[in-house]
């Protein structure tokens, strides 16, 4: 955001230099600018907080704020990821399934985060990536997270509940998903093709049935490719 207040400055000089008609009105837009510049950092600070409250409250004004200006959106996406990946593989912010025995699931912040995520990718177009590279989420109950538009390359799900999610327009090569809860998740033959899979995976019969995906196990056990822990 610093080059939107050195445009500004750079134009008040400009307008008082010519008189300063129109001095009050970029005043405002100063001020405007700088009061969404605070509404950034205090979210930002925010997302650090214990209380799952206030993360909530903070990911909601990122939502806002990457809906009002365009031009902040992938700052905000690579914020929104970044706190994903930390808030998966950190152990602080890991619960108990109450559905599973033996396993691990994420805060509700977690959902909101790839959500949000998702809405901002849908509204306009960006460039970005979700960076999510050789994320570690070994055994945790992920039911209905999403990780829409996201470069998952070597990331670990191997034994965990995956149900429902959204792997929309990610990239998932190398991507270990063996013993994985895959059923109703948004993902298709060519995705899982690229990721590592095995007898125990759990899949829609539109997948399950499928000859390469059939071929796509067999290959790996015969080959003992599968990689390990």
């Amino acid at each position: 955001m610093d080059w939107v207040n050195e445009n500004i400055v750079a134009l008040l000089a400009v307008i008082i230099a010519a008189g300063g008609l129109f001095a009050p009105l970029v005043t405002a837009l100063i001020q405007r600018n700088t009061a969404r510049s605070d509404r950034f950092t205090r979210a930002i600070e925010h997302l650090k907080n214990e209380s799952l409250a206030i993360r909530m409250g903070a990911l909601f004004e990122l939502k806002k704020l990457g809906f009002s200006a365009f031009r902040d959106r992938d700052d905000i996406l690579r914020i929104l990821s970044s706190f994903m990946r930390e808030h998966i593989e950190n152990p602080e912010y890991l619960l108990i399934s109450k559905k599973y025995a033996d396993m691990r699931m994420v805060e509700e912040d977690v959902y909101i985060a790839g959500k949000i995520i998702s809405l901002l990718f849908e509204s306009a177009k960006t460039d970005y990536r979700v960076q999510l590279y050789y994320l570690e989420a070994r055994k945790l109950y992920l039911s209905n997270v999403t990780f829409f538009n996201a470069r998952l390359n070597c990331a670990n799900f191997r034994d965990s509940i995956l149900r429902g999610v959204n792997f929309q327009e990610s990239t998932l090569r190398g991507v270990k998903f063996q013993g994985a809860d895959l059923r109703s998740a948004n993902l298709t033959v060519e995705q899982l093709l690229e990721a590592y899979i095995d007898e125990e995976t759990l899949l829609d019969d539109h997948l399950a049935n499928d000859p390469r995906i059939q071929a796509r196990i067999a290959e790996l056990a015969e080959q003992n490719q599968t990689p390990a822990n």
